[in-house]
C-alpha cells in the first residue's frame, strides 16, 4: 500500500500536469472547475490543514459560494467569448477550459502547491501593470510583441499567458489569446495567436478585450442582425 507520502506526491504531480495540460483532466472549464478544487482540497487536508481546505474560495471573493466558482466568471460574460456559449452548449470541449485552468495557477502557487518557472519581482509586476492602462488596447498584440514587451511569461495553459509576482500579494496578470483551428476554414480568426482580452486575478476575471475581439463580436453581431 502506497504512503501518504507518495499519495501527496502523486497528487501534486497530477496537478502539475493538469495546470499545462488540462484537457487531459477535463473537458470544459466547469469540469476543470471541479478537478482542481478537489485535488487542492486533498492536498490541505494531507498538510493538516483542515481549517483551509477551501481556501480555494477566498479567492472568489463575494462569489466564493457560487457553486460555478471561476467558471460562474466566464458564463456570466459569455457574449463576451469567441464564439459565445450557451448554459445549453456548457459541455462543448473547450469552453474555458484554460481561462479556469490559469485561474488554479495561481491559487495553487498562492497555496504553495506550484511554483512557476519565472516569477516577476515586485517591480517588474509593478511595471507590466502600469503599462496595461487605456494606451495598450488601442492596438492589438501577438505573442512575440507582448513577450519582448514584458519578458516570458510565468506560466502557459492552452492559448493563456500568466505573469505571476513572487509576492503572493500582488495578483496575477493573464493574457488569452486567439488563433483558428487546423480544421477551420474561416478567415475570422488570425492563424497566428493574437491577443484577445487582458484579466486581472481578484477581479473576478473580467475580460478587457482588445481591438481584434471587438470588431470580431461587431461582426457577429451585424450577421445576426442581418
Amino acid at each position: 500500500m502506497r504512503t501518504i507520502e507518495e499519495f501527496r506526491s502523486f497528487l501534486l504531480d497530477q496537478l502539475h500536469q493538469a495546470l499545462m495540460r488540462p484537457q487531459f483532466w477535463a473537458g470544459n472549464g466547469s469540469q476543470a472547475q471541479d478537478f482542481f478544487t478537489s485535488s487542492l482540497a486533498y492536498l490541505a487536508y494531507i498538510d493538516e490543514r483542515e481549517g483551509r481546505v477551501y481556501d480555494v474560495y477566498d479567492d472568489l471573493g463575494e462569489d466564493r459560494f457560487s457553486p460555478l466558482g471561476f467558471f460562474g466568471h466566464f458564463f456570466e460574460q459569455k457574449h463576451l467569448f469567441w464564439p459565445p456559449f450557451q448554459w445549453k452548449k456548457v459541455l462543448k470541449p473547450d469552453t474555458a477550459l484554460y481561462h479556469v485552468a490559469s485561474c488554479f495557477a495561481e491559487v495553487a502557487f498562492r497555496r504553495g502547491y506550484y511554483a512557476p518557472k519565472r516569477l516577476l519581482t515586485e517591480e517588474e509586476m509593478l511595471r507590466v501593470r502600469l503599462q496595461i492602462e487605456e494606451k495598450f488596447f488601442e492596438r492589438d498584440w501577438t505573442i512575440p510583441e507582448i513577450e519582448n514587451e514584458f519578458g516570458e511569461c510565468s506560466h502557459w495553459v492552452g492559448r493563456v499567458g500568466c505573469y505571476g509576482c513572487s509576492s503572493p500579494e500582488h495578483r496575477w496578470v493573464f493574457f488569452d489569446f486567439i488563433v483558428r483551428d487546423p480544421d477551420d476554414r474561416s478567415d475570422e480568426l488570425p492563424t497566428e495567436p493574437m491577443l484577445y482580452d487582458v484579466r486581472f486575478g481578484g477581479t473576478k476575471n473580467k475580460l478587457h478585450l482588445l481591438p481584434f475581439a471587438k470588431n470580431l463580436l461587431k461582426t457577429k453581431s451585424r450577421r445576426k442582425k442581418g
